[in-house]
């Protein structure tokens, strides 16, 4: 669950964005740092009602998380059934389980045979939501999934567990959806203080050196 978002202003006209206001309804583009989950960053993926994963390393088992779940806003694994069906969650530290969490794991056995791939969703892969067509991509006239991500992580994940790791990569039709990774915080503020400050401080200082040419 995540911390409902405020309905203020006019509705969206994007019923993806009207979905996510929903507690229980997230949508992913970061897949974790396994080899069948690093060529799909960025692709959008519907993750409803998720189910937390924990993959805890064990001797002889090698492995690592999927799907982080974003943090913002807060995000939690939520135990009264009746607060999901109201759409009314609130984080109790005592019964829920506290971020970060992950909606997925792969995991292998270091010698021997034995893979596993364990995603906590079943909505994410159903034919509804793989029909859902990118609006953006329909205006120009191309029909492409809106969630892309979802068929190729599963795609991946088959690939990986049949030992065929060198054919682990993105369809051609997953590479026909915009792709623009998401800002950090960080980073904005980074590019901010360029545009606000730096921009004008750089118009002065060349004015300045112009002003100083012609006097002298």
């Amino acid at each position: 669950m995540h911390e409902p978002v405020p309905q203020t202003g006019a509705q969206s006209d994007d019923f993806v964005n009207e979905a996510q206001k929903t507690s229980y309804v997230f949508v992913v583009d970061n897949y974790g740092d396994h080899m069948l989950a690093k060529p799909l960053q960025s692709l959008d993926a519907p993750i409803i009602a998720p189910v937390p994963i924990l993959f805890t390393p064990k001797e002889g088992i090698e492995g690592a998380p999927l799907i982080p779940l974003p943090n913002e806003p807060k995000t939690w694994g939520e135990t009264s059934i009746e607060s999901v069906q109201d759409n009314t969650p609130e984080f109790d530290p005592k019964t829920d389980f506290p971020g970060p969490l992950f909606v997925g794991a792969a995991a292998k056995r270091k010698q021997g045979e034995g893979r596993v791939v364990a995603i906590g969703s079943v909505q994410f892969v159903t034919d509804r939501m793989l029909q859902i067509p990118d609006r953006e991509m329909f205006r120009r006239g191309y029909i492409v999934s809106r969630f892309p991500g979802s068929a190729e992580l599963v795609t991946n994940s088959i690939l990986w567990l049949a030992k065929m790791e060198p054919m682990i990569a993105i369809s051609p039709s997953a590479m026909e959806v915009n792709r623009i990774q998401n800002i950090g915080p960080g980073v904005l503020k980074v590019w901010q203080g360029v545009l606000l400050a730096g921009l004008p401080l750089a118009v002065v200082a060349a004015g300045l050196t112009m002003f100083v040419k012609r006097r002298g």
